[in-house]
């Protein structure tokens, strides 16, 4: 089962629509504003979650009309919108008995609070087991700890490592700059801009926990 959810970040309603036609998620899940980009991509959500403060209730009421699933919360809780979005599609693929990670679409840009928020966010469902991965319209991004990742995408492409933990013990192969079990720290930018040498590369993290980040492209 695949579960995207939408954010009300920067998005464009072509990108959003073409990443939703090529991913194909089984339901689509929008974090309160995040329902105005499904709209003008063309599609709706089938679950719709949040106080409801950026959704203008003319949205939230042909979405109710069309079969969607609303789910309202206070303004005066503990968990952003994005947050109470994210949990209902854990808990949604716990049932299910499902590993797939969630697509998170549309997170980035506006509010610099917002967007460390949700990187906050992603992390503690990856230190739960549950991966999420930001697209964005430029870069996708996502948290890894202990383990191999591996990279494909062509020769010179970006690929940027920050520690989200004090520190992180990382290698690296495939790419330009080499890492051998080398410490990278939270406050230093050592992991930025580094490049794959060809199709294929592997971040191991031998601890700690990182964010990578890449263009969207690959």
């Amino acid at each position: 089962m695949k579960i995207a959810v939408t954010a009300n970040g920067a998005w464009e309603a072509e990108w959003l629509a073409n990443t939703l036609n090529s991913r194909r998620p089984d339901l689509l899940v929008a974090a309160d504003g995040g329902v105005l980009a499904l709209l003008a991509a063309g599609r709706k959500p089938d679950v719709l979650i949040g106080d409801f403060d950026s959704a203008p209730p003319e949205a939230v009421n042909r979405c109710r009309a069309e079969g969607a699933r609303v789910i309202a919360f206070s303004a005066e809780k503990d968990a952003t919108d994005l947050e109470l979005a994210l949990s209902w599609a854990d808990e949604e693929l716990r049932r299910a008995g499902a590993a797939e990670e969630i697509l998170l679409l549309g997170a980035g840009g506006k509010r610099m609070d917002h967007l460390l928020a949700n990187v906050a966010l992603m992390l503690g469902f990856a230190q739960r087991g549950r991966r999420v991965r930001m697209l964005n319209p430029t870069e996708e991004c996502w948290v890894a700890g202990p383990g191999r990742e591996e990279i494909t995408g062509r020769a010179g492409a970006l690929l940027s490592v920050l520690p989200l933990s004090v520190e992180a013990v990382l290698s690296y192969e495939g790419l330009f700059y080499p890492l051998c079990r080398q410490i990278l720290r939270q406050n230093g930018v050592r992991g930025i801009s580094n490049r794959l040498l060809g199709a294929k590369a592997a971040v191991e993290v031998h601890a700690g926990w990182v964010l990578l980040i890449r263009p969207e492209t690959g």
